[in-house]
């Protein structure tokens, strides 16, 4: 009878992680299937498609930047286009609009060019003899990605006390072996309500007990770990192409449906009013419907 218990806690232990994990995709591929039929305009929000000027202005953009290391003014813009500065600023403002780019507060000056950094920061990428900054880790693979060349990163731990430090070769035939950990505070879907917030603290950790170290300091609230490893392939699905001409934007299900192949599943990676996973379901988001606001549906479910 031991030996059985032993047994059937030995199963428990090596295989329901996985059994779980197996499911939970199986159930979001099964609600992509029936979202791609489905079309409903609430569920199948995209982001406005670029004008043909628009798509001009951000591969000069992107172009100048990967040659220059630094992105174009909207007076260097405006001598290359032949407009007014003000149409110019115009199109950086739908390019920030469209999270093509992030312009500094107050100002039409370019702050990000994902996953590109104007200012120096301690995420870099070395390629031949330039050196890029990223925002964050994810940014050091999207560079690599993004320019299509190996890459020299460097990174360090984000508990900000101790002096570890990741130095990455990045490259298509490179695997990534590294123990280390990418932690996220912001929920997917809400990257872009507080963009700079979002990435300074998505960071880099050496080990689980530097994470917990900083998430005690900081008082900030565990969101989700992932590896190295599904950091790089994520980047890399993320950003490859982004430079082109004419390059366009996932759709919301496309960027759910490559979460879910890298395994990022659960309502922390869920991109849709959906709040589905193996915890929760909320069935008035799965119907297409909102509740009404004067019911306790609404404070419960929305």
């Amino acid at each position: 009878m031991e030996n059985k218990c032993a047994q059937s806690s030995s199963f428990a232990k090596s295989k329901l992680p996985s059994l779980c994990l197996f499911t939970e995709k199986l159930l979001w591929s099964v609600l992509l299937k029936i979202r791609k039929h489905i079309r409903w305009e609430s569920w199948n929000k995209t982001m406005a498609k670029d004008s043909t000027f628009d798509t001009e202005v951000r591969y000069f953009i992107y172009q100048t930047l990967i040659s220059t290391l630094q992105p174009p003014t909207t007076a260097e813009t405006a001598k290359r286009f032949q407009l007014p500065i003000g149409k110019i600023e115009s199109a950086f403002e739908r390019l920030a609009a469209s999270h093509d780019i992030a312009l500094a507060p107050g100002s039409h000056s370019i702050w990000m060019a994902h996953p590109f950094s104007v200012l120096p920061t301690n995420y870099t990428a070395q390629i031949d003899e330039k050196k890029y900054y990223g925002n964050w880790i994810w940014d050091v693979f999207g560079i690599a990605a993004i320019v299509g060349k190996d890459a020299k990163g460097h990174t360090p731990c984000g508990c900000g006390e101790c002096d570890d430090r990741l130095d990455l070769l990045i490259g298509k035939n490179q695997p990534i072996t590294s123990e280390w950990l990418v932690h996220f505070v912001v929920p997917a879907k809400r990257f872009w309500e507080k963009i700079g917030f979002t990435w300074a603290t998505i960071l880099a950790f050496s080990s689980k007990a530097h994470l917990q170290n900083w998430l005690k300091r900081t008082t900030q609230s565990h969101g989700a770990t992932i590896s190295l490893q599904t950091c790089h392939q994520l980047a890399t699905k993320w950003y490859s192409g982004r430079a082109e001409k004419y390059w366009e934007r996932r759709s919301v299900d496309s960027t759910q449906a490559m979460f879910v192949e890298l395994g990022l599943t659960g309502p922390f990676w869920s991109l849709w009013k959906l709040f589905f996973s193996v915890y929760r379901w909320n069935v008035w988001s799965f119907v297409g419907l909102r509740p009404p606001s004067f019911t306790w549906w609404h404070r419960v479910f929305s």
